[in-house]
């Protein structure tokens, strides 16, 4: 049986990136960690251990449930598809995995040897990232948005018509408005590529007169982004003075945080402001205030500042 090394990197084939599946953030984890542990030199797939001491480690989890979880997720892996187009622009189905057999602490399994072309002896058109970067992702669509922007970070940028993303997220009829996939998908990745990675990924929504038909996607090395600057605003354009934009007001949520933010004053708008800015990753703190990026990731941690403060103030 191959040892299961820790190793930090995740290399796969463009063509298994683009691919249509539509997996949970565990399979998700417990995939790339197979694939972290691969030979890319080797010619055939040996049997392989998910140790799931490891996984909960290294993904930031604390529940015990997941040995349990990590079982049953097996299990439901070994009898999903996944969809590779072919160069005539059809869908090929693949049995992803050969066999799964859950032990106490650990998972034997072994990819189907028709992997192969996808994930051994890859000379071209593959990618690769670092393991640790994604596997505290708590959305597997955030891998997938990473995986795709990571393929072209030569470029910088890629445009994929939507309906396209759409069928290949597998997530068409789930979020069939592009608002709930814009929220639920898009804005998720950037907000967690940001915080967890050393990349950013920005995105430009692409119109035929109203309607969304294309996501153009960006990509650079944070390190590369302009120092934030010392003034924080989020006023939207169109809203009242002071409203947080980013903020949606269509939730029980979002309707109770804006009526507290319009009851502060200006001074403690500023310093819930601060507060939300000092609690970020520092890599998302040297982001440019006006890239969706820091937006996004402000916008949640101002959310929880004023969890933090209307709970303090009930208690």
């Amino acid at each position: 049986m191959t040892a299961a090394p820790r190793r930090d990197w995740v290399v796969k084939s463009n063509d298994l990136i683009n691919a249509r599946y539509d997996w949970t953030a565990l399979q998700q984890r417990m995939i790339l960690l197979m694939i972290a542990q691969l030979d890319l030199a080797d010619e055939d797939f040996g049997t392989q251990r998910i140790d799931i001491a490891e996984l909960v480690d290294r993904s930031g989890l604390s529940s015990n449930a997941y040995y349990e979880r990590a079982a049953e997720a097996a299990e439901v892996l070994l009898d999903q598809k996944i969809y590779v187009r072919t160069d005539a622009g059809r869908w090929r189905g693949y049995n992803l995995l050969s066999f799964v057999e859950p032990h106490p602490g650990h998972i034997n399994a072994r990819f189907n040897p028709d992997m192969r072309p996808f994930l051994l002896q890859l000379k071209r058109r593959f990618t690769r990232y670092i393991l640790g970067h994604v596997l505290r992702f708590q959305s597997p669509y955030s891998v997938r948005i990473y995986e795709m922007a990571m393929q072209f970070q030569d470029i910088g940028h890629r445009t994929l018509e939507l309906d396209e993303l759409r069928e290949t997220l597998d997530v068409a009829s789930k979020y069939p408005r592009f608002y709930d996939f814009k929220r639920r998908i898009l804005d998720q990745a950037v907000k967690e590529i940001a915080r967890h990675t050393d990349h950013v990924v920005t995105y430009d929504v692409v119109k035929d007169g109203r309607t969304p038909v294309a996501i153009r996607l960006h990509i650079r090395q944070a390190a590369d982004a302009e120092p934030a600057q010392t003034t924080l605003n989020l006023s939207s354009e169109t809203g009242a003075p002071g409203e947080p934009a980013e903020v949606a007001a269509d939730s029980a949520d979002g309707r109770a945080f804006h009526s507290w933010w319009r009851a502060r004053t200006e001074a403690e708008r500023t310093a819930a402001l601060a507060d939300a800015h000092a609690a970020l990753d520092p890599y998302v703190q040297k982001l440019d205030p006006t890239s969706n990026a820091y937006r996004l990731t402000l916008r949640e941690s101002l959310l929880d500042v004023w969890r933090q403060r209307t709970a303090a103030q009930a208690a």
